[in-house]
């Protein structure tokens, strides 16, 4: 029998213990997505405000600066308003404002997240890929500079979709079409396997699959294989419509 006043519970209570546990856990990890949403909510008010000064009222590096140690003044023991970091929500609000899919995905991620995305990626669709890839995978700050310092997003450009010779030289156009339905999948954030699964499902739309990795085919007279019909703008419109 259980001695009721032991301070060890029992396994019985342990099970009985374990959903509270859980409801602390699960509101402490709400509680910190709620403030890192807001934090990055503030520092793209901010960036916004810095943009529309510097292109109205002509502030420079000076102002910035002045502004930066007035923040200090004001509030002293403010951290993380140096005038690299007031820039750096300049540019962070500047690059997502007009892009209506990653602007609410940057909220999903830590500052510290954006910031290594946001230094490192050279294009948009590189920096989405990023992005969507580590809120999927939920990444730490480690793995993502890891993963960026590996070029996965590189290496899927290179590894995905699979085209052969026959295919590029045939329609060349179908290569880029291919590429850039891949992309926007994963942007999109589609599971690699789903998008793997869309690819097949257009290569058999397109009734092309004879061309994936085929050598190309030469005649006597010169000739090449008979060119496939599908246009560069179908393929596009497929790989959109089905991702």
């Amino acid at each position: 029998m259980t001695n009721r006043h032991s301070p060890t519970p029992s396994p019985h209570e342990e099970d009985a213990f374990a959903p509270i546990l859980d409801f602390v856990r699960q509101a402490r990890g709400q509680a910190l997505a709620a403030v890192n949403r807001e934090l990055v909510a503030h520092y793209w008010r901010i960036g916004e405000y810095l943009s529309h000064k510097i292109a109205a009222d002509g502030w420079g590096q000076g102002t910035i600066k002045r502004l930066a140690d007035w923040l200090v003044a004001q509030e002293p023991g403010i951290r993380g308003f140096s005038p690299q970091n007031l820039w750096r929500m300049r540019q962070f609000h500047e690059t997502y404002r007009e892009d209506a899919i990653l602007s609410p995905v940057v909220r999903e991620l830590s500052w510290t997240h954006n910031l290594v995305i946001l230094s490192k990626c050279s294009s948009q669709e590189e920096r989405g890929f990023y992005l969507r890839l580590a809120v999927q995978e939920r990444w730490t700050k480690r793995e993502l500079e890891r993963q960026l310092d590996g070029g996965l997003f590189e290496r899927t450009l290179i590894a995905k979709p699979k085209r052969s010779p026959a295919l590029r030289e045939i329609h060349p156009g179908a290569e880029s079409a291919f590429k850039d339905g891949y992309l926007n999948a994963v942007i999109l954030g589609m599971p690699r396997q789903e998008i793997d699964k869309k690819f097949d499902e257009i290569v058999d739309f397109a009734e092309m699959a004879e061309f994936i990795d085929t050598p190309v085919k030469r005649y006597n007279s010169g000739m090449t294989a008979q060119p496939i019909t599908l246009s560069e703008t179908q393929c596009q419109s497929y790989t959109n419509t089905s991702v």
